[in-house]
């Protein structure tokens, strides 16, 4: 596969800077509006077309670290004060708060709908924690926490988790013992099946296929066999890699500290190709989180506090 996007024919159309603060995630709402988080403690909802806000919410009391739209459309967030919010999105640009999920005694890197169970979510904390929220029959309204899965003691922090619904396991890394948790999810038992340990700090995990599993640490980016659990690859970035995205052609954009990397899965090679890069300190500093829209622009939330969108000529 080669990719028929070329960054060299993008360029920077608009700069929001509405946030006070680095950028964590920027997303496309499922009516095709921008939505990002911010150190900042906000999150801010676009218009589509001209990238005005429309939209802030203020309901966290410090970093929003996460921010995703849940299958009914509910927006759902969590952050640095333990707090996890689910929201309804309202017309006329406003907002009602559903729910406030308290449990977590450090703050909360990640919450992730379950594609395996119905009406489940997964949360995952600063210290060795992973949290299972569930709905219950006699309240269909709310989550309710049911189970938290030891992963560490409690100076290690989970950063990340993951779903493969296929295999039916949820994975999560650890920081700073330089782990990767692997639990068995059938028939409700949430055992750890496998580690992993990794020559480096794991950031991020991200599956390329859903048999492929790509972990980083620091400039490294490693694939994973999810049938053999072996390592058979590991492709080199210039810098510390911080996220990844698939576009719209099936290639891979990898952020890191000053620009991206542009590479494509190739399954016969089990390899990542390098197609370009772009290193540019000004434009792309500290790539925290990229997201495509559906007029294929390329929007980057950055460490300065910034969110560039970027056009095709």
């Amino acid at each position: 596969m080669n990719s028929n996007i070329n960054l060299k024919d993008y360029k920077l159309i608009k700069t929001l800077t509405e946030h006070e603060n680095h950028i964590t995630r920027v997303i496309i709402l499922k009516d095709l509006r921008l939505c990002s988080s911010s150190f900042d403690g906000l999150i801010k909802i676009y218009d589509k077309e001209t990238y005005e806000t429309l939209l802030t919410i203020r309901e966290h009391n410090f970093i929003v670290n996460y921010i995703n739209q849940l299958k009914n459309n509910q927006l759902i967030s969590c952050g640095n004060d333990k707090t996890i919010i689910i929201y309804d999105l309202l017309p006329e640009n406003k907002y009602k708060i559903i729910q406030k999920l308290i449990g977590h005694k450090t703050q909360i890197f990640k919450v992730l709908e379950s594609e395996i169970f119905e009406n489940t979510l997964f949360s995952c904390c600063n210290n060795g924690e992973i949290f299972l929220w569930e709905k219950k029959q006699i309240d269909n309204n709310n989550y309710y926490l049911n189970l938290r899965i030891k992963c560490e003691d409690d100076k290690y922090s989970i950063n990340d988790i993951i779903e493969n619904k296929k295999r039916k396991i949820l994975i999560g890394n650890c920081y700073p013992s330089k782990i990767v948790y692997f639990f068995n999810l059938n028939n409700n038992e949430f055992t750890i099946m496998k580690k992993f340990q990794m020559e480096n700090y794991p950031n991020q995990i991200y599956f390329i296929t859903e048999d492929i599993l790509a972990i980083t640490g620091k400039e490294n980016v490693y694939l994973y066999n999810l049938d053999t659990y072996e390592n058979y690859f590991i492709f080199k970035a210039k810098e510390w890699v911080t996220c990844f995205y698939t576009l719209s052609d099936g290639s891979i954009l990898i952020g890191k500290g000053n620009g991206v990397e542009h590479v494509y899965y190739q399954p016969n090679e089990n390899k990542l190709i390098f197609l370009e890069s772009i290193d540019d300190e000004d434009n792309f500093w500290g790539v925290a989180s990229i997201v495509e829209n559906n007029k294929n622009d390329l929007i980057f939330g950055l460490r300065d506090r910034k969110i560039r969108i970027w056009s095709k000529n």
